[in-house]
């Protein structure tokens, strides 16, 4: 699944570099955070640096959480991910 996260984002060529690092650091903080939520319902299948996305393989439970999830604005299928990889 490609999850957006809720986190304050700009497009990277749009920051300085400090802005960069810090923009960085909120987005992997809430992707730990919906990680640890997650538990044994999902794991991560790919960073997506450089925005506020995650791809991240889960059961139907985990599904079910990443929909409520606070720091989760949204939720798609990843067309890239492998057959009976979710």
């Amino acid at each position: 699944m490609i999850v957006t996260l809720s986190v304050s984002w700009q497009p990277e060529n749009e920051l300085l570099d400090h802005e960069i690092a810090g923009q960085r650091d909120r987005v992997g903080q809430a992707e730990g955070e919906v990680l640890r939520d997650l538990g044994p319902h999902g794991r991560l299948f790919r960073q997506l640096h450089e925005s506020a996305q995650t791809a991240l393989l889960v059961d139907a439970l985990g599904l079910d959480l990443l929909r409520r999830h606070p720091l989760v604005a949204a939720v798609q299928e990843d067309r890239a991910a492998p057959a009976g990889a979710g």
